[in-house]
């Protein structure tokens, strides 16, 4: 608070003033590019199935021949003249002003870094709260609850990884977290490197999705044919918490009636509600399982020594797309059952 600093300061609020006018010119252009890009890009089914951070975070092209183009947008100022413009023009065309909101407050925390903490113990208090910075777990619900720790990995997850998982029983995943979290883009490189190394072509094949040194370095510019994750399957991670809850209160209540004597739990709740409680519990077991099977589906793929580096990719993304088909579906059951509790 010294006198000098307190000068600097009030050159550079001068300094600012002059570049006001530059600035608000270069926002205006890119609100109303990204405004335009919204408007071209609002019905299209690709971008509808984006998640948050893929919207927020890049500008989306999908061309005719089915390439999508994703150019990454500058943080701060770039929020502030593109993307809370794009969150309210999203906001107005699906009249889904809750969604819009989350997105802003995440946007916020994100793009502000607001509350952030010191990376060294990001990936730390992200394990233990199990989600990662796009909010999503980090060890999927249907994985959470196996006996087996080193089962806890993706189809995508590098071998290097799952080596190790088999060597000391810990999960893969968040093994990977934990390097991805520390290293960066330089995991990547050396995740990519040595899967290579690893990758046992005489009995598995062609690798799928290797990328040779330039489409390493611009894969952050391209989007993948078939996403992985999409905006069902986030919205599938947030209802799993609601529906969590909603069997906590259900065990709750039966765990009542049986203090009282054995009393009929329906005397605690309505038939409706009773009902309710006992589908979306078994919703969850049900496409839990579906999960697992397409988890397996492609691995097999991965590891067929048959199949040429262009089939396996072709029959993993048709595997990814049904997978996208199975979080669509539990979000509209759930959210069903849900809106028949909340009544």
């Amino acid at each position: 608070m010294k006198v000098s600093n307190m000068l600097k300061f009030r050159n550079q609020l001068g300094e600012l003033q002059k570049h006001k006018i530059k600035i608000y010119a270069t926002g205006g252009m890119m609100m109303a590019g990204t405004l335009a890009l919204f408007m071209h890009n609002k019905d299209d089914e690709r971008y509808k199935k984006l998640t948050k951070d893929q919207k927020l975070m890049y500008w989306n092209f999908f061309l005719e021949d089915g390439t999508h183009i994703k150019i990454p947008r500058p943080y701060d100022i770039g929020f502030v003249f593109s993307g809370i413009p794009e969150l309210i023009a999203n906001g107005i065309y699906t009249k889904n002003g809750e969604d819009a909101l989350k997105d802003f407050v995440w946007s916020i925390k994100t793009m502000f870094s607001v509350g952030d903490i010191s990376g060294l113990f990001q990936p730390v208090i992200e394990d233990m709260t199990n989600k990662n910075w796009t909010g999503s777990p980090i060890v999927p619900t249907y994985m959470q609850n196996l006996d087996d720790k080193s089962e806890q990995y993706m189809e995508s997850t590098p071998l290097m990884y799952r080596e190790f998982g088999k060597a000391t029983g810990i999960s893969p995943i968040k093994t990977q977290h934990y390097v991805d979290g520390y290293l960066g883009l330089t995991a990547k490189m050396i995740e990519e490197a040595t899967e290579n190394m690893i990758w046992n072509k005489k009995d598995w094949g062609d690798r799928p999705f290797a990328k040779d040194a330039l489409e390493f370095l611009t894969y952050r510019f391209k989007g993948k044919e078939v996403e992985p994750r999409t905006i069902w399957s986030e919205k599938y991670y947030e209802l799993v918490k609601k529906a969590n809850g909603i069997k906590g209160s259900f065990d709750a209540k039966k765990k009542r009636a049986f203090k009282d004597g054995g009393a009929d739990t329906r005397e605690y709740m309505s038939e409706i509600e009773n009902k309710s409680y006992t589908n979306v519990a078994g919703q969850l077991r049900k496409y839990n399982k579906l999960l697992t099977t397409v988890k397996t589906s492609i691995e097999v793929v991965y590891y067929n020594p048959k199949l040429t580096k262009a089939m396996k990719e072709k029959k993993i993304n048709e595997a990814y797309a049904k997978k996208t088909e199975i979080f669509q579906k539990i979000v509209t059951d759930i959210e069903a059952k849900i809106k028949v509790l909340g009544e």
